[in-house]
């Protein structure tokens, strides 16, 4: 009986290290899923701007399909976007918004016994038409904000609330409302935003820099900015809020000669550079200044200092020296093996 049982203990051990001994691994492997790298959806994805769109990656930016400098995303801003709806085409994003807006400012009026919106056409059209119309614009994770004008009476309001329940169902809803009018708002089950500071509750008011913020007094009664409403430019809305929205430029200093493109452009100015004015920075650059986003011309500082060449504006004496010169900013470097032979000139 022992026997036996050695035997298959013996027959159990071979068949262990047989089946161990086999390599079941395929020949080659294939990757489970494809990765690409992240890209935020309202960024180009043309190969002209890939060079471009690098640059601005590395500084908190990237540009549309239609040449427009946005942020990165909203998280740069530091504050939630909202696009406000109004009589100017839609911005090509829009539709790959995910990753720059959290939603849309509709300012309605009540005409002619119903609720309607200014919509891009330039056109007064009632909600529900004007969803059936820009539905697709939206996505179901988009919020929706309505402003109704500071004369609606509070059963003019009642009746916007039951519209954009029934017609906007899937969206999370808030209106901006006087602060007698928030009560019924919030009975209603809805968010409401108040025209004026409040202590209660979320308020827009429209900074000093001129952008329109919604705000909220923190415990001490200090007021922190929640979101940014803006109607044609993010960027320069964000940048105005959030001063370290851009980090700071690549090039620390800069000596010619240089060939002057817009990647260089993006790596070097400054963070408070108007970023949608490449081709006026462009024409700036020679003279060592640039353009704000306050519309003003500045110098570059001294963490990306132009450092000054003749050859840029040369005077008369220099012209024939600086044309010698034309090419230099395209000259490349190769690296080789070379023999060096000294030749005896000696008789």
């Amino acid at each position: 009986m022992s026997l036996l049982r050695n035997v298959c203990i013996g027959l159990l051990v071979a068949l262990m290290f047989t089946g161990c001994a086999v390599d079941k691994r395929p020949d080659s492997y294939k990757p489970a899923i494809n990765i690409s790298p992240s890209i935020a959806a309202h960024a180009s994805l043309l190969s002209k701007d890939q060079a471009l769109q690098h640059a601005l990656e590395r500084r908190n930016l990237v540009i549309s399909r239609t040449g427009e400098v946005l942020p990165l995303n909203q998280n740069v801003c530091q504050s939630a976007l909202y696009y406000q709806i109004s009589d100017r085409p839609l911005p090509s994003y829009i539709g790959q918004h995910q990753d720059l807006l959290s939603g849309f400012v509709l300012k309605v009026i009540y005409s002619d016994e119903q609720w309607k919106v200014v919509n891009p056409e330039r056109e007064l059209m009632p909600l529900n038409d004007f969803y059936e119309d820009f539905s697709a614009t939206f996505s179901a994770q988009d919020q929706l904000i309505f402003q109704p004008s500071a004369n609606t009476t509070n059963a003019q309001l009642k009746q916007l609330m039951q519209v954009v329940s029934q017609v906007f169902e899937q969206h999370a809803n808030s209106f901006i409302v006087s602060a007698s009018q928030a009560a019924s708002v919030k009975i209603a089950g809805f968010q409401a935003i108040t025209t004026k500071a409040n202590s209660q509750q979320r308020f827009i008011r429209s900074s000093s820099h001129g952008v329109t913020q919604i705000q909220v007094n923190d415990s001490f009664g200090d007021s922190e900015t929640l979101a940014i409403i803006f109607e044609s430019d993010p960027l320069t809305a964000c940048m105005k809020t959030n001063t370290s929205l851009v980090n700071d430029p690549v090039n620390d200093e800069l000596k010619p000669p240089l060939k002057i493109d817009q990647q260089l452009l993006v790596a070097t100015l400054p963070k408070d550079a108007d970023f949608n004015q490449l081709a006026e920075q462009e024409a700036l650059f020679s003279e060592g200044v640039y353009l704000n986003i306050w519309g003003d011309k500045k110098p570059y500082g001294d963490n990306n200092k132009l450092i000054a060449d003749r050859c840029i504006k040369p005077e008369s004496h220099l012209l024939a020296e600086c044309s010698s010169r034309i090419g230099d900013g395209n000259t490349k470097t190769v690296n080789g093996r070379a023999i060096l032979r000294r030749v005896n000139n000696e008789k």
